[in-house]
């Protein structure tokens, strides 16, 4: 329905700009992209204290932010149970950062947040500065593995937000599905990660290593 929706929305706007040359089109499809970004701006209320995302980003990070807290709530049920101040914690496939700020409104909390996905890095770290939050959250463009080397990242869909990517084969918890896109990325084992960066154990690990 979305999808269809959005098409109309384009022909809409086609229309409306056929009198305009190129460049003032150019101008005006810009301007028409800033105000639906600048409307895209969420503030969402948690137990924890209120969180900011840029919603529009993609229809998977505009989903997942309207339904923060509804789709994993025990994931937010884990963070406020388990997760102590003074604590640290490894978010594996952090996405656009939802669970990672959300323990680190605690701010003696320590995120370690790594996400292999280019699109969904660029977010994260965004919303990381959006909300303050850089003084205890690291955002690391790496994947966990279970062995270090170079590796391929299949993303089922080429778009911000979009989760259950996967290394080396094309499939995730759900069964197999046609990659739309593969990014190399260097992804290392945990013992390794604490051993070349001098980085502690964590004493939580939210999320799964990718397996080969």
């Amino acid at each position: 329905m979305s999808k269809k929706v959005a098409s109309v929305i384009g022909k809409f706007i086609d229309i409306a700009t056929l009198p305009l040359n190129r460049r003032q089109k150019m101008k005006t499809m810009a301007r028409v992209s800033e105000t639906l970004q600048r409307e895209g701006y969420r503030e969402v209320e948690t137990k924890r204290g209120v969180l900011k995302f840029y919603a529009l980003r993609g229809s998977g990070t505009a989903s997942s932010v309207e339904n923060m807290g509804k789709d994993e709530p025990e994931t937010m049920e884990w963070v406020e149970t388990y997760i102590k101040s003074g604590e640290t914690i490894w978010d594996i496939g952090a996405n656009i950062g939802m669970y990672a700020m959300y323990a680190a409104l605690d701010p003696k909390v320590k995120v370690m947040a790594f996400e292999p996905s280019a699109l969904n890095y660029g977010l994260l770290v965004e919303h990381i500065a959006l909300n303050k939050l850089d003084k205890n959250i690291s955002p690391l463009c790496i994947a966990l593995n279970d062995e270090t080397k170079i590796a391929s990242l299949n993303m089922k869909h080429f778009e911000t937000g979009h989760a259950s990517n996967s290394i080396g084969a094309s499939g995730n918890q759900f069964g197999e599905f046609e990659t739309a896109f593969s990014q190399s990325v260097p992804a290392i084992r945990g013992d390794d990660f604490c051993k070349f960066f001098n980085q502690p154990v964590p004493d939580h690990i939210k999320g799964a290593v990718l397996d080969n």
